[in-house]
C-alpha cells in the first residue's frame, strides 16, 4: 500500500530521478514534489463526487444566524474540503455558506451535512492511485526533467485515467432516479403523509 512518500517516489523513479529518503527532504525532488503532491491530491478529490471520499455528519450548531432568511449557523464538520448537501430530517435543506459557516433553519433538528474530505490512502481505488501518480510523473518532467513534452503526454494520460476512475467509481452508486424514488417513499411512510420545510413540519 502506497503513502505519500513511496508514491512520490515511484513517481520519481518511473521518471529517472533519484527518490528522496525521507519526508521533508531538502533535495530538488522533494521540494518539487511535495508541492505537487498536496496540489495534486487536493485538486483530484474535489473535481469529481468520488464516493470513497464521502462522509455525512451531523453538524454543530453555534448559535442564531445574522441573516434573516434563516434561523441557525453551523459549523462544516472536521475535514470538510466541499460540503456537497445538507439534510434536515432527511429533507434537502435550503441554506447558505457564509463565513465559511452553514446557515440555514434546522428548527428542533440537527442538520447531516453530506461533504468530501480527504480519505487516506489505503481507500483510494487503483484507478485514483494510477491517476494521481500519473499526475505526480507530469510534474517531475516538467519541474526536474525540463521534459515539457513529456509532461503534456503524461498528464493527458492522467486525465484519461481520472475519466477511468470516475466512471467505475460512478457504477457503484445506484441510478439517481431510483435513489430518489426510494427516499421519497421513505419519507412518506417515516411522516405518515407530513412533508417537512426548512425544518418544520407542515401539513
Amino acid at each position: 500500500m502506497y503513502d505519500k512518500l513511496s508514491l512520490i517516489n515511484s513517481a520519481l523513479i518511473r521518471t529517472s530521478n533519484n527518490p528522496v529518503d525521507f519526508e521533508g527532504d531538502d533535495s530538488p525532488e522533494w521540494l518539487v514534489m511535495d508541492d505537487a503532491y498536496e496540489t495534486e491530491l487536493s485538486l483530484l478529490i474535489e473535481r469529481r463526487d468520488w464516493g470513497f471520499a464521502s462522509l455525512m455528519a451531523s453538524m454543530a450548531r453555534i448559535g442564531a444566524s445574522e441573516d434573516p432568511r434563516f434561523a441557525d449557523v453551523f459549523t462544516k464538520p472536521v475535514g470538510c474540503l466541499h460540503l456537497k448537501s445538507v439534510t434536515i430530517n432527511d429533507v434537502p435543506a435550503i441554506y447558505d455558506i457564509i463565513d465559511n459557516k452553514v446557515h440555514c433553519t434546522a428548527g428542533a433538528y440537527v442538520p447531516v451535512a453530506r461533504f468530501i474530505r480527504i480519505p487516506s490512502a489505503d481507500q483510494w481505488p487503483p484507478t485514483f492511485l494510477e491517476t494521481l501518480r500519473l499526475k505526480l510523473m507530469a510534474h517531475a518532467y516538467r519541474g526536474l526533467n525540463e521534459d515539457t513534452g513529456e509532461a503534456e503526454r503524461v498528464d493527458m494520460k492522467a486525465e484519461a485515467m481520472l475519466g477511468e476512475a470516475a466512471t467505475r467509481t460512478g457504477q457503484e452508486k445506484p441510478p439517481k432516479a431510483m435513489l430518489n424514488s426510494k427516499l421519497r417513499a421513505a419519507r412518506r411512510i417515516r411522516r405518515g403523509g407530513y412533508a417537512v420545510s426548512s425544518g418544520q413540519a407542515v401539513r
